[in-house]
């Protein structure tokens, strides 16, 4: 599997690596992503709203979220253990991130 996710530029042992993906921003977001075994947090300072997505390897929608809490936490015991993608959206920047779920 580690193959499989090097092929893909995916480094399976780092923490939270951001996924630079499109076309670069110019305005630097400043929602932070820290990821837990189970669980992953966003932390929004400005509480500004985001549009939030978590994607699968294969790329499929595993669940669409709105909020604007500037602490957001999200768990979900039944995903399996995998590589997912957060893509985060505010009104000026859209970033995303890989979190790695281990159990």
């Amino acid at each position: 599997i580690y193959r499989h996710l090097y092929e893909r530029g995916l480094n399976p042992f780092t923490i939270s690596n951001i996924c630079e993906t499109g076309i670069a921003n110019q305005i630097t977001s400043r929602v932070q992503f820290y990821q837990h075994e189970n669980s992953f947090s966003l932390i929004n300072p400005d509480a500004e709203k985001m549009q939030i997505e978590l994607v699968n390897i294969n790329g499929q929608i595993i669940a669409a979220l709105e909020e604007s809490q500037q602490v957001f936490d999200y768990s979900n015991s039944f995903l399996p253990a995998a590589v997912y993608l957060v893509h985060v959206r505010t009104h000026q920047t859209a970033k995303t991130f890989k979190w790695l779920k281990t159990n």
